[in-house]
Order: C-alpha cells, then structure tokens, then sequence
C-alpha cells in the first residue's frame, strides 16, 4: 500500500513535501485539490494486474483539474513491480533535487 500512502501523506500534509513519487497506486480523488502545490511525477505499469492503470489516470487527471504539475510514466511492458526499474531512472533524482515547495510558510 505504499503508493496509496504516498499519496495520502502528502494530501494530509500539504505544507510538507515539495514532491512525491507515486508508484503503482491512485488516490482520493476528492481531494486531489490538497497536491496543487506538490510536484509529483507519478509511475504505473500499463499491465498492472494489482492496481489498474485507471486509478493512476485518474488521480492524475484530478491533480491537473487543480492546476497541479504531474508527469506521469507508464511502462507499456510492465505490470505492479516497477520498483527497480523507476528506481534506476537517474532523471528522477536530478528532477527531485530541484523542487522547492510552492507553499508559503510564515516567519
């Protein structure tokens, strides 16, 4: 349930992460409004037989309906276990280095 957490974590702790990294997973959709201001680039196999590729989409869409800025990759020949895979995407790392949060805290 990792991905799910992901994405729970960062909705219920908005002011907190400047991004998140999803992988194999939806969320709540109805609260998609809460990641406005969280950089997410999201991963899913196309051929996921735990969680279908819709939740992903889905959520991903619900983001973007906010104004938020996710990338999503989708591994055409994979299933759930995209772990080692997006892991040694050495572009991701580069990407979370540069994010900074959107929020605005007080002094």
């Amino acid at each position: 349930m990792g991905g799910y957490g992901v994405w729970d974590l960062a909705i219920h702790n908005p002011k907190t992460f400047a991004a998140i990294v999803p992988l194999s997973s939806g969320g709540q959709i109805s609260k998609a409004e809460h990641l406005k201001n969280t950089a997410i680039w999201a991963f899913h196999g196309a051929i996921d037989k735990i969680v279908p590729l819709e939740q992903m989409t889905d959520m991903v869409t619900a983001v973007e309906q906010h104004q938020g800025s996710v990338n999503l990759t989708i591994y055409p020949d994979l299933g759930h276990d995209i772990l080692r895979t997006t892991l040694s995407n050495q572009e991701l790392y580069s990407w979370l280095l540069k994010q900074k949060s959107r929020v605005e805290l007080p002094l």
